[in-house]
């Protein structure tokens, strides 16, 4: 995973679940990755616009359904992946000048 950053929902679930299967699989402690985490950039959106975070609203269902997204089964590894992978291109559009977006800026 060097040199590439995965897109998740929930960075703390994700990170938990990978250290797990590398210590299961490997034997090994996960290597350091980059995640861009669509929950923290709506956090962020929202905090900055009004303030105000419903946690229920943040849940990747919700957001895709904000966005205007199409409906997946959840809690499949497959669709959640590419959800969360969807809603990331959602928001970033919504962001205006997508050429003008650095990645340094998603991630702090």
């Amino acid at each position: 995973m060097e040199n590439r950053v995965m897109i998740v929902h929930f960075d703390n679930i994700e990170r938990r679940f990978i250290n797990c299967a590398c210590q299961k699989l490997y034997k090994i402690n996960c290597l350091p990755m980059a995640m861009l985490d669509t929950l923290k950039i709506e956090t962020k959106k929202i905090i900055r616009t009004k303030g105000y975070i419903q946690s229920e609203s943040l849940r990747l269902f919700s957001l895709r359904e904000k966005y205007n997204l199409p409906r997946y089964k959840a809690h499949n590894a497959m669709q959640d992946a590419i959800s969360t992978a969807e809603l990331f291109l959602a928001q970033v559009s919504h962001m205006g000048d997508s050429h003008s977006i650095e990645l340094k800026d998603l991630m702090s």
